[in-house]
């Protein structure tokens, strides 16, 4: 048997939309095993990081359970604090996960890390648009969410029922209220 190429996908997931899920499909399904890692895992409470890593954490292990089609063995979720140190991060990200040779993010920032490192092949995932005119972010579905307008169609119904019970948009208005 063929061993599966170790691959990391890496966001804050805030939240946790259809295109991530897009993305580690196509992953998964190019023969790939996919540590998904839920970066700035200790941010939280704010515009940019609303959700914790433990309830990020959780959209991703139950939407990825409700997926029939993906098997647990083919995926690894784990959560990495920032650091906040920009110079060291990319260091910290490959001591602190397990060995992988191609990276995926949404970020071109993210990938400007490890472009400069030859042993990793670096590559963008593949953005879906938003049906206004934009690639699809968490942004945009933070902001609809804001405003009380749907974003039901970005999301997995499993991550849109724990947002639900998340009290999600008031978490968003209480943020920012504080801001």
């Amino acid at each position: 048997m063929e061993e599966k190429i170790p691959s990391l996908f890496i966001g804050r997931f805030q939240p946790f939309h259809i295109g991530h899920l897009s993305d580690i499909k196509n992953i998964i399904s190019k023969g790939e095993f996919c540590t998904i890692v839920i970066a700035a895992a200790n941010k939280s409470g704010t515009w940019r990081n609303p959700l914790t890593g433990d309830q990020r954490g959780r959209i991703l292990t139950e939407t990825l359970a409700a997926e029939t089609d993906l098997s647990p063995d083919s995926y690894k979720i784990m959560q990495l604090p920032d650091i906040d140190d920009d110079k060291r991060w990319a260091s910290y990200v490959v001591d602190s996960v397990p060995p992988f040779k191609k990276i995926y993010s949404g970020s071109a920032f993210v990938r400007s890390f490890f472009e400069k490192n030859s042993r990793f092949e670096t590559l963008p995932v593949t953005m879906i648009p938003d049906g206004e005119g934009d690639r699809l972010r968490a942004t945009t579905i933070r902001n609809k969410a804001l405003a009380g307008k749907s974003y039901d169609h970005f999301l997995h119904p499993r991550t849109k029922e724990i947002l639900d019970e998340l009290a999600f948009r008031d978490l968003l208005v209480k943020i920012s209220e504080q801001s």
